[in-house]
């Protein structure tokens, strides 16, 4: 009895000092995954970019997406943010689309910020 009782403390303390406590899940980094432009734009006509963004955690999702515009420079920015309270166990990678509208034909530059934070910058050509 005394060796049963000996063996089930030190399982117990065995299994007490070797699990690690719950970590939370790690934070990964926030990045622009993909953008996908089309093969060619014409000038008056709206296109639709999709840029995947890789979030830091599941309960961050985009709040907001903003587009400035000057001259040739169309200037995206995503804003992300942390809500816990709606936290869903799911994909960390979310795709945004956002519209491309060019009023004059040429090279165009096309920035992609999240929070403020320049994260890629791509060159497209304009046909008229």
């Amino acid at each position: 009895m005394k060796t049963i009782y000996f063996l089930s403390v030190i399982f117990l303390s065995f299994s007490l000092t070797s699990c690690d406590k719950d970590d939370a899940d790690p934070v990964s980094e926030i990045n622009i995954t993909s953008i996908t432009l089309a093969d060619s734009y014409k000038a008056g006509e709206t296109e639709q970019i999709s840029v995947t963004i890789t979030k830091p955690t599941p309960c961050h999702i985009i709040d907001e997406e903003t587009v400035t515009v000057n001259g040739r420079t169309h200037s995206y920015n995503f804003r992300l943010v942390d809500k816990a309270e709606v936290c869903v166990q799911m994909i960390q990678n979310e795709t945004v689309t956002v519209d491309f509208e060019p009023v004059e034909a040429g090279e165009h530059t096309l920035t992609f910020s999240i929070n403020g934070e320049l994260f890629e910058t791509r060159t497209v050509t304009v046909t008229e």
